[in-house]
């Protein structure tokens, strides 16, 4: 590597750096204005292209990250490692290969992360739901309905649950209040809560019997996935084994034989037909889950 592109990443490891200190710094600074962490995860409701996918992503997984601050965090990391291997001498394709196991590593821990910590949410629905239901038996007002749901739930249902009293106690009304929840949390279990709150406020009846079918029709929603992620348990498994595949059969190849594949690092054409398998390894991979993806 030349002089050049040493001073840039050397330039961009240090203002990653400088940035990681000061949002360290700046977070240190607001902790004593902020309650509760869980607050901070309240996404505005109107928040629309990569940043808001990425912010959702992150507060679907309980982590305490922002999308500038990961973008960040990573392209430091992604620096230093570069910086890393060029001291040791790695070759360009190794470091490559490396960093794409690397990243496909994180990206699959993040997923099964924020996979599990939404169904543990919308497994407290029902349960949620029924409470409700119990309360407005008893003649519970909504917001003290809400307090104990609260007490109840655990992760980030209970600062969401904590964030819609909040509203109450603001003189938001009920039907506004619900909404907005299921608009920031984007599930369709909470978009009919809403619906059943909201006509319920506008034509009356007996609210106590409808949360009561309501969450028995969330427990079958519940069994339903559970059923459709059984069948379509060999898909998943087929996408998990064949998309490794490749990559390990080249990095079995590299190990053993490496001059039957320095061909795709020596050469312009061989290093076009590398990045061409990575791009339709990963669109064969995104194509694949979203023929199996549940929807929300």
């Amino acid at each position: 590597m030349d002089a050049v592109l040493w001073g840039m990443l050397i330039g961009g490891v240090l203002l990653a750096v400088g940035r990681a200190v000061w949002l360290t710094l700046r977070r240190r600074s607001e902790a004593s204005v902020t309650v509760d962490p869980l607050f901070r995860a309240v996404m505005p409701e109107e928040r629309g292209g990569l940043e808001g996918y990425l912010l959702r992503f992150f507060i679907e997984a309980e982590l305490n990250w922002t999308p500038i601050g990961a973008i960040s965090g990573l392209a430091c990391v992604i620096s230093l490692l570069y910086l890393v291997a060029g001291m040791a001498g790695l070759p360009d394709g190794w470091f490559l290969f490396v960093l794409v196991f690397l990243l496909a590593a994180l990206f699959a821990s993040l997923l099964l992360r924020r996979n599990s910590r939404l169904n543990d949410f919308r497994s407290q629905l029902p349960d949620v739901v029924s409470l409700l239901a119990r309360s407005s038996r008893a003649g519970l007002e909504f917001s003290e309905a809400l307090h104990l749901c609260e007490k109840m739930a655990r992760g980030r249902l209970q600062g969401e649950l904590q964030h819609c009293r909040n509203q109450l106690s603001l003189g938001r009304p009920v039907s506004g209040t619900m909404e907005s929840f299921a608009r920031r949390a984007q599930l369709r279990e909470l978009g009919l809560l809403a619906t059943v709150l909201s006509v319920h406020r506008q034509t009356g009846g007996a609210l106590a019997d409808a949360l009561d079918r309501l969450s028995q029709l969330l427990r079958d929603r519940i069994q339903f996935r559970r059923q459709m992620l059984a069948a379509s348990s060999g898909g998943r498994l087929s996408a998990v084994l064949i998309a490794p595949a490749a990559p390990l059969l080249f990095a079995a190849l590299l190990l053993i034989n490496p001059e039957h594949v320095e061909v795709f690092f020596t050469t312009g054409m061989g290093q076009s037909f590398l990045i061409l398998g990575l791009l339709l390894n990963v669109v064969g991979i995104v194509w694949i889950l979203g023929l199996i993806k549940m929807p929300r």
